[in-house]
């Protein structure tokens, strides 16, 4: 850069000229401007002299006329009137902790929630996409952790020793808590039961056979209980060996539970055939 002449002492001195305006009141009515006396006419003008303004004398986009910085080129009348525009909008923010703030308007997607100075976005917002990315990538986490699971034995000693009956006495208070509290998860856990898709659920879980299963054996028995051949309005509840978990027949209300109170003995089973037969 080369060493300012006396003309450019002398330019930089009115350059920190100050020229306000007041009103009646004598209050300050205009934001100070830099005067464009005596300044360079072009950018690489001003930037060869080693001035900071330099003024074109055309308006700029916003019809100032006003100096402009050698730097960016900016119109130095913009950013003085930028400064008060950020201020009031910072005055209608009300700040609700050190990273959030609250407009009073709604976002985009009509949500009055409190917003994120970082990038101003909505917190419901963030929120339902974290949630919307979650469903998105269940399916690949919980296969993840399922092939885990069974190829890793140290992982899987670890969450076994997690199953203590106090965890599972937690998680069901937490699933109570959430099923009286949250109508929308009593919901989605009522909806099932209401229809076919318990139905099929519960035989899988519990006996590992599907509805389709089952109407297969309905049919073979004639839609009769298996041992008293009766038929019923009732639903037939599933027989099984409570060792293996095998299932054996469909049967009646009362056969099921007679063989659960005998202990699927087969030789209590016979000793009271005979023991009935005796008083025939």
């Amino acid at each position: 850069m080369p060493e300012a002449t006396d003309v450019v002492r002398a330019i930089r001195a009115r350059q920190q000229i100050k020229t306000r305006t007041r009103d009646a009141q004598g209050r300050v009515a205009a934001t100070p401007l830099v005067a464009t006396e005596g300044l360079p006419s072009t950018r690489a003008a001003a930037l060869a002299d080693g001035v900071t303004y330099y003024s074109t004398g055309l308006n700029c986009c916003r019809g100032h006329k006003a100096a402009r910085f050698a730097a960016n080129g900016n119109c130095s009348a913009c950013l003085k009137e930028r400064g008060p525009r950020r201020r009031t909008a910072a005055e209608k923010r009300k700040r609700v902790d050190d990273n959030t703030y609250i407009t009073g308007r709604p976002c985009a997607r009509g949500h009055m929630a409190p917003r994120r100075f970082s990038n101003r976005t909505c917190i419901e917002c963030e929120r339902i996409s974290r949630k919307a990315d979650s469903e998105r990538h269940k399916e690949a986490r919980n296969a993840r952790a399922r092939e885990r699971y069974e190829n890793d034995a140290e992982y899987r000693a670890k969450i076994q020793a997690k199953k203590t009956p106090e965890w599972y006495e937690r998680a069901k208070r937490r699933r109570r808590e959430r099923y009286r509290e949250d109508p929308a998860y009593r919901e989605q856990m009522l909806a099932p039961r209401r229809g076919r898709d318990q139905r099929n659920q519960s035989l899988k879980s519990n006996y590992g056979i599907t509805l389709v299963d089952y109407q297969e054996m309905l049919s073979a028995q004639g839609g009769a209980c298996a041992i008293c051949r009766c038929q019923s309005d009732r639903t037939l509840h599933v027989d099984h060996d409570h060792k293996t978990g095998a299932v054996r027949g469909l049967l009646c209300r009362n056969c099921n539970r007679g063989l659960g109170c005998l202990k699927d003995d087969a030789t209590t089973l016979q000793n009271a055939a005979e023991y009935l037969k005796r008083w025939l």
